[in-house]
């Protein structure tokens, strides 16, 4: 855990497309192949996060929960089987919960509601305050998305984001898109030297 590099998949606690499931160990196998040892964290719920934590265990990936337990959620999270760290937190510390999310370097959103849209919020701010500094923010099924892009590129118009910012933004139909995302981010990001001085 201390050396992996972590993918936050956010996404719907009630709906998973049927074409995305059999795509996800193949993905995690390739992100194992491209960064050497990696993990995942979700949110702990039911949907897409219990079948990416799933497939990340199926794909011997490091497997992370941050489970919300609500007295009156629509969607109730319950114990996570293929997660090796479970987290839980109550509805008045959702925001506490997040915080575990920052040990990732890569965000990556499936379709989701009204809390997968929040989660977006917080990570793209992460990203215009530099905590992702040029990460590849990848939003699986564009068509799904695309208003969110609409919406940034809007912003843009109007001078309230920058431009770069939407730089970082890719849609993709299918997961060997982001693959090939996280390939051209490897190709073209230089390794930062030490400053070992003379």
């Amino acid at each position: 855990f201390q050396s992996a590099t972590f993918f936050a998949c956010y996404g719907s606690a009630r709906v998973v497309s049927d074409d995305l499931l059999p795509q996800l160990p193949g993905f995690f196998s390739q992100l194992k192949e491209l960064f050497g040892d990696i993990g995942v964290v979700t949110g702990g719920g039911p949907g897409l996060m219990e079948a990416v934590n799933k497939a990340a265990f199926e794909s011997g990936v490091l497997s992370a929960a941050s489970s919300l337990s609500t007295e009156f959620s629509e969607s109730p999270q319950g114990l996570n089987p293929f997660s090796q760290a479970n987290m839980y937190f109550d509805e008045f510390c959702r925001h506490v919960r997040q915080k575990n999310f920052s040990v990732a370097r890569f965000p990556i959103f499936f379709p989701g509601g009204v809390g997968t849209l929040e989660e977006v919020g917080i990570e793209i701010c992460n990203l215009k305050l530099g905590v992702h500094h040029n990460a590849p923010y990848v939003f699986v099924d564009g068509d799904y998305w695309q208003p969110i892009l609409d919406f940034l590129k809007h912003a843009v118009k109007y001078g309230m984001v920058s431009e770069k910012l939407v730089g970082n933004v890719h849609m993709v139909s299918d997961m060997e898109e982001a693959v090939a995302i996280y390939r051209d981010f490897i190709a073209n990001t230089v390794p930062v030297q030490a400053d070992v001085g003379h």
